[in-house]
């Protein structure tokens, strides 16, 4: 379901969405490889 419409209209009216939540198995691999680069950027 894609929920990007309903997050629009919050952020419309000026409400802070603290986090959203997927099963979709290839976003959630492309988070990890992002949150993953970003510990090896931090690291160094």
């Amino acid at each position: 379901t894609d929920i990007s419409a309903v997050l629009k209209t919050f952020e419309r009216y000026n409400y802070e969405v603290k986090a959203t939540f997927t099963s979709d198995k290839e976003t959630e691999l492309f988070y990890e490889d992002r949150f993953e680069e970003f510990m090896k950027y931090l690291s160094i």
